[in-house]
């Protein structure tokens, strides 16, 4: 499963191709706010007011007209907003003007820095020392550092050839589904958030 994503290269002096076509003469400085930007939304450090993140952003990043393809959707209840797929080492966040941040392993969100209204870190950690179920998985759900809840996970069912689910069981039933085409790139997610007690949509656009 893929995901069309603006990609960002942090090793070294060079950039990714599309990248530095995009940037041009300012690409030293671009990088290297790049670089932070990027950094704290894995570490958490959301701490920048809405107002600078959107400056920012509005700074780094090339016309709307070469982003589009990297645009999404992000819906939760009645908070709805834009978000960008940005990758850089091998890590893919997807990240609003709003400061949103979310971490996506492939298959799912596996990171929350923020969402809507809530600043709060949520983290999915894969536990191995708990016992599950022949064929299911365990995770720790952790908010700000702290355990919120031990989920199990069923692996990935196929629906159809553009459709799969995964179910997990907590306080409640998660339910985790993507659509994706015929390339197996994906075109939806939809994902079930504990702690939000939620649905969070990412759609293609």
């Amino acid at each position: 499963m893929r995901v069309m994503m603006f990609s960002v290269e942090l090793e070294g002096d060079s950039m990714s191709g599309l990248t530095q076509n995009m940037i041009g003469e300012d690409s030293k400085y671009l990088k290297s706010t790049l670089i932070f930007l990027f950094c704290c939304l894995l570490s958490g450090c959301v701490s920048v007011g809405f107002s600078q993140y959107e400056a920012l952003i509005q700074r780094i990043l090339p016309p709307s007209s070469v982003l589009d393809k990297y645009q999404w959707d992000m819906m939760m209840g009645d908070y709805q907003t834009e978000a960008l797929a940005i990758s850089a080492k091998g890590k893919l966040v997807f990240t609003s003007q709003a400061g949103d941040a979310l971490l996506f392993d492939g298959f799912m969100i596996r990171q929350i820095n923020q969402l809507s209204t809530k600043m709060s870190q949520v983290k999915w950690e894969r536990d191995e020392s708990l016992n599950a179920t022949k064929g299911k998985f365990i995770y720790r759900v952790l908010v700000d550092g702290q355990l919120y809840e031990t989920i199990e996970c069923e692996g990935w069912q196929t629906v159809s050839a553009i459709e799969q689910v995964q179910v997990c069981q907590g306080k409640q039933t998660y339910t985790t589904k993507q659509r994706l085409d015929m390339n197996n790139n994906l075109l939806e997610l939809h994902q079930d958030l504990p702690f939000y007690n939620d649905r969070l949509s990412l759609v293609k656009r």
